[in-house]
């Protein structure tokens, strides 16, 4: 199944003839790469709308077809991991602790798993006392 949702027009001067846009919601990674292949430079991909928005008005930039990736798994991910030596720029070797952030993960969900670690942070040095 594929969600397809035609857009109106910008208002904007100038822009009251142009097509509307489609907009698509991606089932998975595959069907996102097929979307941007097919439809190559006239295709957006969103997640949130303020980029866009700020393309619109001040570059009068449009796109013919706009894709949200927010079902895709692979790009949802928000996790804490133990870093290997492939995770490091520096080469230096692995050990300590990574967070993967995919995405399409949303500033909010962001927002909160940071609130969530840093309460379980708080708690654990105050059972510690403090080291």
């Amino acid at each position: 199944r594929c969600d397809v949702h035609v857009v109106a027009a910008p208002t904007r001067a100038g822009a009251a003839d142009a097509p509307p846009s489609t907009f698509t919601t991606a089932r998975d990674l595959r069907h996102l790469v097929h979307l941007k292949q097919q439809h190559g430079a006239d295709a957006r991909i969103v997640v949130g709308s303020t980029e866009v928005g700020v393309e619109q008005r001040l570059k009068s930039a449009r796109y013919a077809h706009y894709i949200d990736p927010t079902r895709v798994a692979e790009l949802n991910v928000l996790d804490e991991h133990d870093a290997v030596a492939a995770d490091n720029d520096d080469g230096g070797g692995g050990g300590g602790r990574g967070l993967r952030i995919g995405a399409a993960v949303d500033l909010e969900r962001l927002w909160q798993w940071c609130e969530r670690e840093a309460a379980a942070a708080a708690a654990s040095a105050a059972t510690s006392g403090g080291q």
